[in-house]
């Protein structure tokens, strides 16, 4: 998968997020998207997406990109976020 912006996270991870694949830094904070931690798993965006890679890291073997993946911390089964 192709990186366009070069921020370290594939294009299609970036779509999947809901960030521009074209801009590096998607809310302009100052932070490129590489360096967020979209899902606040602990992970950087980069480390969950490898773009010289053509698997998607899945640390939970749920099926769904840890970038896009809502956060479960404590492994009960529900998303922080709830």
């Amino acid at each position: 998968d192709t990186d366009d912006d070069n921020d370290g996270v594939n294009d299609s991870d970036e779509e999947a997020s809901n960030l521009d694949p074209k801009n590096n830094d998607t809310d302009g904070n100052g932070v490129t998207d590489g360096e967020e931690d979209t899902d606040n798993d602990g992970y950087t965006n980069d480390e969950e997406s490898d773009e010289n890679s053509s698997t998607i890291t899945d640390k939970d073997n749920d099926g769904v990109s840890d970038v896009v993946d809502p956060a479960d911390t404590d492994g009960d089964g529900i998303t922080d976020d709830v």
